[in-house]
């Protein structure tokens, strides 16, 4: 295990001292940087100012704030140090949960084909906490693995969408009762109550973004006018019935993974698969949680991989609006989406031909 933990930190150095992180003009650093210093200075979240997340991602945005200062270096920098923690939780997470080196090495590659988002968005922190959940589960630790889950969905909301495989495999251990404590617990703590639910108006309002599957498909068939609408491209003209039906779609594979999953980690990855390929935001800054659980599970990692390939072809490179309109590059999401929405259905099918 300590060997483990050694190789996960290298991992996360290598990803930091040998990556180009060169992406600022497609970065979020300066919203992270502002949220954090109004909310420093006093102002709360929602009501002085937008903020399009849960109430504990202002603790992971704003803890680089205070470490640029005590370091007198740029947010920039402390932001990209404090991603890097997490991606080195997220590596030895993986080894925790396939106990092989060559999973970790996946993880590696994956994560540095994303390297466009890496270190300029912070999914790494739910996504670490999720592939840390896993990895709990996976040794019968429902209670901290449901702790784990509930920190994470307290930072971004898509960690819920694992939340049925875990429970039913928490159930079958009798331990369901301690897991949903803990998640509640670790939730309430990282204060939702204290700021409310706003955000959640938010995600319902957005628009089809055109890197999702659906935006992608629309793309092709010839809706190929953008708008630049909640921080994201969104495709002009997209049918509103679009955004109840992919919800739809997240929760019911979650629910087939929950059904049909033999273990934590492949209902995890089915079900989170399923909240990328099918939801109507198909942000590049996904796949930095879904990585770390697709590379525990044999097989499938090589279509999320695949994924990753055509994402660092793109991603952000030819994201220019002349790309956008493109054919070329709106086959590109697509493929890349589909592989991954393979994943959501074939993994659990997979599953249940061994009973």
């Amino acid at each position: 295990m300590r060997r483990a933990a050694l190789l996960a930190v290298l991992g996360a150095a290598l990803h930091f001292l040998l990556l180009p992180r060169d992406y600022q003009e497609r970065s979020d650093l300066h919203v992270y940087l502002d949220s954090s210093l109004r909310w420093a200075t006093g102002e709360a979240p929602y009501r002085d100012f937008p903020f399009e997340y849960p109430p504990a991602a202002l603790f992971v945005l704003r803890a680089p704030l205070h470490a640029a200062v005590l370091g007198q270096m740029r947010y920039e920098t402390a932001f990209a140090l404090w991603m890097a923690l997490f991606d080195a939780l997220a590596l030895f997470a993986v080894w925790l949960t396939a106990r092989r080196y060559g999973a970790m090495a996946i993880c590696w590659a994956g994560l540095a084909l994303c390297n466009s988002v890496l270190y300029t968005r912070f999914d790494l922190a739910p996504g670490a906490l999720m592939a840390l959940c896993v990895a709990l589960a996976c040794l019968g630790q429902f209670t901290w693995a449901g702790a784990a889950l509930g920190a994470a969905a307290a930072i971004k909301l898509y960690p819920i969408f694992i939340a049925p495989a875990l429970a039913v495999e928490a159930w079958r251990a009798r331990r369901l009762r301690g897991a949903v404590l803990a998640a509640l617990a670790a939730a309430l703590l990282l204060s939702w109550p204290a700021f409310g639910l706003d955000f959640l108006a938010y995600h319902w309002n957005r628009g089809v973004q055109i890197q999702s599957l659906w935006g992608a498909a629309l793309r092709l068939a010839g809706l190929r006018q953008v708008e630049h609408r909640f921080g994201a491209e969104e495709v002009v003209g997209a049918p509103a019935f679009l955004g109840p039906i992919s919800l739809a779609l997240q929760i019911a594979v979650a629910a087939l993974a929950a059904w049909r999953a033999r273990d934590a980690k492949e209902g995890a990855l089915a079900a989170f698969a399923g909240f990328v390929a099918f939801g109507k935001v198909g942000s590049p800054q996904f796949m930095l949680a879904l990585v770390p659980l697709a590379a525990a599970v044999p097989w499938a990692w090589r279509f999320v991989l695949a994924s990753c390939v055509l994402l660092a072809w793109e991603f952000p490179v030819h994201f220019t609006p002349s790309d956008v309109v493109n054919p070329l590059w709106a086959a590109v999401d697509l493929a890349r989406m589909l592989l991954i929405a393979f994943v959501a259905i074939a993994l659990p099918a997979r599953l249940h031909s061994r009973s």
